[in-house]
């Protein structure tokens, strides 16, 4: 019902999609198990995989740009790089 319900939801095509990221127990980032979503793709409505609350968040928060996301963890890790070394 869950699968459908998402499929209603969302105006996607993906019902089998939906089925398989309900398999899932844990978020597909993160591994949390605490408040997962089905995750999709805005443009396409294809159904990805289960995250949390946050890893969804963050990946809409970034435009589902993979070149941001990039970018966001080379800023993150050079910062640590530089910083480790000074506490």
């Amino acid at each position: 019902y869950a699968a459908e319900l998402h499929v209603q939801r969302h105006g996607s095509a993906d019902l089998e999609g939906a089925k398989r990221a309900l398999c899932r127990s844990d978020c597909a980032i993160c591994g949390g198990v605490t408040g997962l979503h089905i995750d999709h793709n805005h443009k396409t409505n294809m159904t990805r995989d289960r995250l949390c609350g946050k890893c969804n968040r963050g990946i809409g928060l970034f435009q589902e740009d993979p070149e941001l996301l990039r970018r966001a963890a080379t800023y993150i890790e050079e910062w640590i790089q530089c910083h480790q070394n000074k506490n």
